[in-house]
């Protein structure tokens, strides 16, 4: 086993408009505390420098590798890029700044990796918790209140359908990311989307059987049918972007996809069956 010291250096990016102080802190502490000695993080602020004093403020003995930069305001996209040119890690990842990692994440992403030198990236599963939960400072296991991710085999044609993890969930490259390129300045939603279909186009990501990573999801329905209808446009355009695209697709990525279709809509069908016990059972007692 390759020792920790020995793994490729790393760089994370968190992109703030400086507005979640509380969860920045928390974001950042959690980078910080890494299981691997090479870490470089890159907080970008966009529109402002309202995020600097906190992010001096934690940097204690590891400022030479906690870099703070302020851009005017120009976007997720273009906040992404700037982390991206100011990371130095042979491998990089992107945590927003109201989401944390696990101390093991980058660790257990970068063995990924290495185990897997054809994979331009590696993802591992993720909890999730709604946004007015608090976080421990330093999340080691999923909580009571944290629920696993609905995580779903990886698969170039699945990946078409719908974006299958997390921003945070990902480590990549950074040969992959000069190949594929940096993120589409045109995109405020669905940014990291389309980012991996670039990079699919390079290889098969690897998976990591193993949870490293915390994010905060829509706290009820009506927030996430919001969320959904507010990227509707860059669904659309990311769908019509990659609609002429050619990929190639390997037999066992169909044969993944086929499988997790199927087990869905066993699911799915499970599910209704359940419903509709219950409810007749209701409606016998209703009538009596």
């Amino acid at each position: 086993m390759v020792e920790p010291a020995a793994l490729p250096a790393c760089t994370l990016v968190i992109r703030t408009t400086g507005r979640r102080a509380q969860t920045l802190s928390q974001a950042i502490r959690s980078a910080l505390r890494q299981d691997i000695p090479r870490m470089q993080i890159v907080v970008v602020e966009d529109g402002g420098r309202a995020a600097e004093s906190l992010v001096k403020g934690l940097a204690g003995e590891a400022a030479q590798n906690l870099v703070y930069l302020s851009i005017p305001a120009a976007g997720r996209s273009q906040a992404a890029n700037a982390g991206l040119a100011a990371a130095t890690g042979d491998f990089i990842g992107f945590l927003d700044d109201d989401d944390m990692l696990l101390p093991s994440h980058c660790e257990v992403l970068a063995r990924a990796l290495m185990a897997a030198p054809d994979a331009p990236a590696a993802f591992a599963g993720w909890y999730e918790v709604g946004r007015d939960a608090d976080f421990p400072d330093v999340p080691s296991t999923g909580a009571q209140d944290w629920r696993l991710g609905s995580r779903r085999p990886f698969s170039r044609p699945g990946l078409l359908l719908a974006n299958l993890f997390p921003i945070q969930a990902v480590l990549f490259r950074r040969a992959a990311w000069l190949q594929a390129g940096g993120f589409s300045p045109d995109l405020e939603a669905l940014e990291d989307w389309d980012f991996w279909l670039r990079l699919s186009q390079i290889g098969l990501f690897a998976s990591v059987d193993a949870t490293t990573s915390v994010c905060r999801v829509a706290k009820d329905a009506e927030e996430a049918v919001r969320r959904t209808t507010d990227h509707a446009s860059a669904r659309q355009a990311i769908l019509a972007r990659y609609a002429d695209a050619e990929f190639t697709i390997q037999g066992s990525e169909v044969q993944v996809l086929h499988a997790d279709l199927a087990n869905r809509l066993e699911e799915f069908f499970t599910a209704g069956a359940l419903v509709g016990a219950l409810w007749r059972v209701v409606l016998r007692n209703f009538r009596r």
